[in-house]
């Protein structure tokens, strides 16, 4: 049984709850579900599917951290109304697993069920790689895909906004490597050849859900985004002028 609304708790217990909101809503979602957690299962699984980083510290100060799992998911959308989703690209397979336990087996019959629904899925041990990895691809991209109005592959085709993308990615990995942060490259040159040559291309069409946030006036992720790296820089007392700079503009860009 799967419920699409808290008011069905009672029905449970439930295996795994998911939310699948942007990062703008977790206070909301928090309030509602830290309540009702002890009544959902002492077996219940807690998956985080969103972009960004920071958000599996702030669901675990209210529920166990060994029920939190995350999912990596790499799918573009656009949605032209209110009640319709249309998918513009799946690029990779969706990964998940928990920051703070090495646990899969219990997560695996959640991956059976995406993907007897038709989406690649399987659960990981690597999923803080998994998740920086997406959260280099999405600060590197949605920022300014946003700001220029741009889909994924003008950006990397133009020397101006590729020039920007390889600062951000080196700020990022300065702060990676202060953070002993796991990642699936050493150093931001290898990253930058891998995005270039096997993440982009498959996207190259597809226009940033920032993009699509800004022009419908809604708020944006980019604190889970390019500020969670300047969260984590100040920690490190180190600079990264321009992901700041993502951060300001994009900030701006919603008042408008």
């Amino acid at each position: 049984m799967v419920a699409s609304s808290l008011s069905r708790t009672e029905e449970g217990p439930f295996d795994f709850v998911l939310v699948c909101t942007k990062t703008t809503a977790n206070e909301e979602v928090r309030s509602m579900l830290s309540p009702l957690w002890s009544s959902l299962g002492d077996h219940t699984w807690l998956v985080l599917c969103q972009n960004g980083w920071g958000h599996s510290d702030f669901f675990a100060e209210t529920i166990p951290p060994h029920r939190i799992a995350n999912a990596r998911i790499i799918t573009g959308f656009r949605s032209p109304d209110p009640h319709s989703v249309e998918v513009t690209v799946h690029a990779a397979p969706i990964r998940i697993g928990s920051l703070f336990v090495p646990e899969t087996r219990s997560l695996a019959p959640l991956c059976h069920a995406v993907q007897d629904g038709g989406i690649p899925c399987s659960p990981t041990d690597q999923i803080e790689e998994e998740l920086w990895s997406k959260l280099l691809y999405n600060c590197l991209l949605n920022p300014l895909g946003a700001l220029t109005g741009k889909n994924y592959g003008e950006l990397g085709d133009a020397p101006g906004t590729r020039s920007i993308m390889n600062t951000i990615a080196h700020e990022i990995f300065s702060v990676l490597q202060a953070n002993s942060s796991k990642t699936f490259w050493t150093e931001a040159d290898g990253y930058l050849e891998d995005f270039y040559t096997r993440a982009l291309p498959p996207t190259g069409l597809h226009e940033s859900s920032m993009l699509q946030d800004i022009r419908a006036h809604r708020k944006t992720e980019i604190d889970s985004l390019s500020g969670a790296i300047v969260k984590l820089a100040r920690k490190h007392r180190l600079d990264t002028p321009v992901n700041q700079a993502m951060l300001t503009l994009v900030h701006a860009a919603e008042i408008e």
